[in-house]
């Protein structure tokens, strides 16, 4: 079993409470700040843990994911959708077209639309993962950064052309495929904890609230969010999801916390039962 590293962790618990505080309707200015890159972290992280004995056993690799992402969404998704059946034949909530809308949903999910059943990120995060290791295999690491830039870029498009959502979050995962990419690049730099000073977190934290605020402004009230395809002025948004990243590792780095740590191993957990919640 390959050893957990810590600060991803950490980081995944520092995500999470960040997310869940933007669900909670929190003043304007910290949604803009955290919505800025409370998603982008975990694909971010994602890429952190990807080894190159992953590339070496794609197959291995694909597997562990279905497994690890794909068996838990249908469980949780089935619960969910046996919970609206009792809510309309008991409570008599909801209609039968909304029932068996949700019950497609649980294969299409295809978000902001009545074909969804909510955990968009976990189908979105198996196809972000499918999407970066074929890039991978495809190319043998020959221009990749090349090739993860125009997905980018192709995502980015798609989300200024329309919002609406695609099955199993495809166009939110041409986004995310980037920020992975820049994980896996980027995670041995990322342990070096040497390189991280409360100077540096602090002018991350600057950066990220002038940008965020800026792409706000500019774009007459836009909150960024992967959900409904809204990324604002594009340098704006990437600026500011690679600032709110790098003040997320910076911190898991620099405050250790047991807690944290562990509570960082249950995320999907957390997650998944705190949308339950939310929603019913």
């Amino acid at each position: 079993m390959d050893k957990r590293i810590e600060w991803i962790d950490i980081a995944k618990f520092y995500g999470i409470l960040l997310v869940i505080i933007g669900h909670c309707g929190p003043p304007i200015v910290p949604k803009i700040m955290l919505s800025s890159f409370h998603m982008p972290l975990f694909f971010f992280l994602s890429g952190c843990t990807v080894k190159e004995k992953h590339l070496e056993q794609p197959r291995k690799f694909i597997k562990s994911r279905v497994k690890g992402i794909l068996v838990p969404y249908f469980l949780l998704a089935f619960v969910m959708f046996i919970w609206k059946i009792l809510q309309f034949a008991i409570f008599h909530t909801g209609s039968l077209e909304g029932v068996l809308k949700q019950f497609l949903g649980i294969f299409v999910q295809c978000r902001s639309t009545g074909y969804a059943i909510g955990l968009w990120f976990l189908p979105c995060l198996f196809v972000t993962e499918l999407i970066f290791i074929g890039v991978q295999l495809l190319f043998k690491h020959r221009g990749v950064g090349v090739i993860f830039s125009v997905i980018f870029i192709v995502g980015l498009v798609y989300g200024e052309c329309t919002t609406f959502a695609l099955p199993w979050g495809i166009d939110a995962a041409l986004i995310a495929s980037g920020f992975m990419y820049l994980g896996a690049r980027l995670k041995q730099k990322c342990n070096h904890r040497s390189m991280y000073t409360y100077i540096f977190l602090i002018v991350l934290f600057i950066i990220d609230v002038c940008v965020s605020l800026m792409n706000y402004t500019f774009t007459s009230g836009i909150v960024v969010d992967m959900w409904s395809n809204e990324y604002g002025i594009a340098p704006l948004f990437v600026i500011g999801a690679c600032a709110g990243i790098g003040m997320i590792i910076m911190i898991s780095h620099l405050t250790i916390n047991r807690f944290a740590l562990y509570i960082g191993t249950k995320t999907l957990y957390i997650w998944n039962s705190y949308y339950i919640y939310r929603i019913y």
